[in-house]
């Protein structure tokens, strides 16, 4: 997705601020969500909590927002915040700020809520002040106890009094001076009826296919049948593939985005499309995490680890050099003289130590090694195919 609302860091309690941790920007699709809380270790012990760093447009929401529980309902939260633009921003500030202070709790569930109520309220930026509202009522008639004032006599009108009237009357609130808020209908409950489970998608890959200076662009689910590539050609009025260019936007295996939108032929993204499909579940972490330990970025190596996964031993148990070291311990000492040591043990420095002696080598997914006990090599970057073609 590229409209980024949150920036935020995933990370899982069981070992305070040492647990393993996963950044990620909000609105996230499924497979990213599925990867940050793999990478977190999220069902396996342990408190997951999620931290937002940063609120782009939306700072106002700083105090409403600390670290969440559910990285699926903040997420939800993005998406529609995604679908606000220019006043409507400023009207669910306006919403916010009218709960603030109402002393309404404000929590996950109400923000969708107030997002999804934009339309219930007006936004006056006549008003950026107590005085500029009070004269913005009462020159338009909004204010019945003015009815029978004489023309000559508003000089000597209070505003400021008549605003604070009006704005204690009806509850709204001021943005930032920039205008003032004010409900007209009721709020909408829409977050009750959401569901949050994880879904998974039809795809493995999913391409952004546009035409060539057309700015017209259409999603192509892979993998697929041929006639689904020839419908998004014909849709976007191109003659052949060779005019036509995409971008990964999703993908099963995040780290490949890049390697599907930098292969130039389609049928060979399909082919690597089905291939991850048909991977098998209790291999993907280990795929995932031989990916990241090979900088794998193009598509045929990616292939060619598919096959290799079998030529390497995966453990979840490794989040870090510390936990490294705590195993080899277990091994070598028993639990008395274990805690004995412990206390004079520098245990990064350690699992470092064992890491580089072991050819382990750490990915966010765990420890992955070769059975032969090589190291893990970088693999190369394969030329890229001439022209967009399909196989």
């Amino acid at each position: 997705m590229d409209k980024v609302i949150f920036s935020a860091c995933v990370y899982n309690w069981r070992d305070g601020f040492c647990g393993p941790s996963a950044d990620i920007v909000l609105p996230a699709t499924e497979y990213e969500l599925e990867d940050a809380l793999q990478k977190v270790r999220d069902g396996e012990g342990g408190e997951t909590l999620v931290s937002v760093e940063s609120f782009g447009d939306f700072l106002f929401l700083r105090s409403h927002i600390g670290e969440e529980e559910n990285l699926r309902a903040l997420n939800a939260l993005a998406n529609k915040l995604t679908t606000l633009e220019g006043w409507q921003i400023d009207a669910f500030e306006g919403l916010v700020r009218i709960d603030e202070n109402n002393g309404v709790g404000i929590d996950i569930p109400r923000l969708y809520d107030l997002a999804s109520s934009v339309d219930s309220c007006q936004v006056l930026y006549e008003a950026t002040d107590l005085a500029s509202l009070g004269k913005f009522y009462a020159e338009n008639g909004f204010v019945p106890e003015l009815e029978n004032v004489q023309e000559q006599a508003w000089g000597f009108l209070n505003f400021e009094a008549i605003g604070k009237l009006m704005a204690d009357r009806e509850c709204g609130a001021f943005i930032r001076e920039r205008g003032y808020v004010v409900r007209i209908d009721d709020l909408k409950e829409e977050f009750k009826d959401l569901d949050l489970t994880p879904k998974k998608p039809d795809y493995t890959a999913l391409l952004e296919v546009s035409i060539m200076d057309s700015g017209q662009s259409m999603t192509l689910e892979l993998p697929c049948g041929r006639a689904a590539i020839d419908n998004v050609r014909a849709q976007l009025g191109a003659n052949d593939l060779s005019v036509l260019s995409w971008r990964c936007v999703d993908c099963l295996v995040p780290a490949l985005r890049d390697a599907f939108s930098q292969e130039d032929n389609i049928g060979y993204a399909n082919h690597t499309a089905k291939q991850l499909r048909d991977l098998p579940q209790s291999d993907l972490l280990a795929y995932k995490a031989l990916v990241e330990a090979t900088r794998c970025s193009d598509l045929s190596n990616a292939m060619r680890l598919m096959d290799s996964v079998d030529s390497y031993w995966f453990t979840r148990k490794f989040d870090g050099p510390e936990a490294v070291a705590l195993d080899e311990l277990s091994v070598l000492l028993g639990e008395n003289d274990r805690a004995t040591l412990l206390p004079f043990v520098e245990l990064h420095r350690y699992g470092e130590k064992l890491l580089e002696e072991q050819n382990i080598s750490m990915t966010p997914y765990g420890g992955i090694e070769r059975k032969d006990r090589q190291p893990i090599q970088a693999v190369c970057q394969e030329p890229q195919m001439g022209g967009m073609s399909m196989m």
